[in-house]
């Protein structure tokens, strides 16, 4: 029975050197390619989420709010001629065609913007604008006419276009600020994603770089007692000791004398 013991002790112990150190290599081998293309297929499907996050922020909040500026700058100008000429008390054929080209304008950019990709709240503002930029287009006209005929335009009427202007600017800031605070949003989604592709490729290394050093290990060690059984068997023969033995995976071999 302790003979038999120490049979499979033995047989234990042998069990690195019983491997063979070429397949060894390309199990490595094979596990180093499997590894980066692991890490590489992690990287690329990141950098795509991040790019599809990008393209959302420069298609779906970037362009919107270039486009609600420009239909914010076109509604000033417009505001501008019309006061012009309310204050002036006088038509000015030049500034109507000004105003009429700008009405024209306008009605294109809130067309277009309807066109983006807009959410209920979004187009809640929207439609607000729209609204009171329609009853500002209406009393402009009116006023307008009246101008044209010489009649007079009354504080009230004034006042009426001043009120309407700032029911306008007002929506178009609140959407604004709900443009901002969606880009935020997708803004920290990528910053999300990034912390998470961090902690998901140092995880990588980590495991990666311990799996490394624990093969380099036994294969250093397989390489050591293969080299050191060499060494000894070379050594025996070169004291003309021809009755060595060289282990062979589990067998003994005796050299011929």
């Amino acid at each position: 029975m302790k003979s038999e013991n120490h049979s499979k002790g033995e047989k234990s112990s042998n069990i690195l050197k019983n491997v063979k150190i070429t397949t060894f290599i390309f199990v490595l081998m094979i596990f180093t390619v499997f590894a980066v293309g692991g890490i590489s297929f992690t990287a690329l499907n990141n950098m795509k989420v991040l790019s599809n996050d990008m393209n959302s922020l420069y298609k779906d909040r970037m362009l919107v709010s270039l486009a609600l500026k420009q239909l914010e700058t076109e509604l000033y100008i417009m505001r501008l001629n019309m006061t012009q000429m309310l204050y002036a008390g006088q038509y000015n054929e030049e500034v109507a065609h000004a105003v009429a080209d700008k009405q024209e304008s306008l009605n294109k950019k809130i067309e277009e913007y309807k066109g983006f990709a807009l959410n209920e709240e979004e187009r809640r503002l929207l439609q607000n604008i729209e609204s009171g930029y329609k009853s500002y287009i209406k009393d402009a006209g009116q006023l307008l006419e009246a101008l044209k005929t010489g009649n007079a335009v009354s504080e009230v009427q004034i006042n009426q276009m001043r009120a309407y202007a700032a029911d306008i600017q007002k929506n178009i800031d609140e959407l604004a600020a709900l443009n901002a605070e969606t880009a935020k949003g997708v803004v920290n989604k990528a910053n999300s994603g990034y912390e998470s592709a961090k902690k998901i490729f140092i995880l990588l290394f980590v495991v990666l770089t311990a799996v490394f050093i624990a093969c380099v290990l036994i294969l250093s060690r397989l390489i050591r007692g293969s080299m050191a059984q060499i060494n000894d068997v070379l050594a025996k023969l070169s004291e003309y000791d021809f009755t060595v033995r060289l282990e062979k995976k589990t067998a003994r071999t005796n050299l011929p004398g």
